[in-house]
């Protein structure tokens, strides 16, 4: 009887260090996660350069373009899009190794989808018209993942050129 009780104390104890130790390792992966989306949920400030620029006008036969995520954007004919097609020149505001991962998708994004383009409508033909292939631009984005989001655009002058969701 001494001996099952013993033997009893002794797997509750076991019991009880793994539950222990399991629970630690559980909320340190659920602190680490949080931290993590925490970091990509903060804004981060880059430079792009301008690549290229191109005036669109939809009609009926080219009525859609592919945003940012890949998703194709219908748009109605006799809509009109002034685009200024950038490269994000780095990511040095992000640490190693997520550095890395975020250059090498934008490469990837790039080579599927060509360069990032923001557009403007007849209000902004004026802030088209100023810039040109090779000025650099700033950019606000932050990161989920390897996906970036652009949040923000801004010309050297300090213009700052709001972005609304697309």
């Amino acid at each position: 009887m001494k001996r099952s009780i013993k033997t009893v104390l002794t797997v509750s104890l076991v019991v009880l260090i793994l539950l222990v130790s399991s629970s630690y390792v559980v909320w340190r992966k659920l602190d680490q996660g949080i931290e993590e989306l925490n970091q990509a949920k903060a804004a981060r400030h880059t430079t792009a350069t301008v690549m290229r620029k191109e005036y669109v006008k939809f009609d009926l036969l080219n009525h859609s373009y592919v945003n940012d995520f890949g998703h194709v954007v219908e748009m109605p004919p006799g809509s009109e899009h002034w685009r200024v097609y950038y490269r994000i020149n780095n990511f040095d505001q992000v640490p190693e190794p997520k550095r890395s991962a975020l250059t090498a998708s934008e490469q990837v994004r790039i080579a599927k989808y060509g360069d990032r383009f923001y557009y403007w409508g007849p209000e902004g033909r004026e802030i088209f018209q100023s810039l040109e292939k090779g000025d650099m631009i700033g950019i606000v984005y932050r990161y989920m993942g390897d996906e970036k989001e652009i949040i923000n655009i801004y010309t050297q002058s300090n213009n700052r050129l709001q972005l609304t969701a697309r």
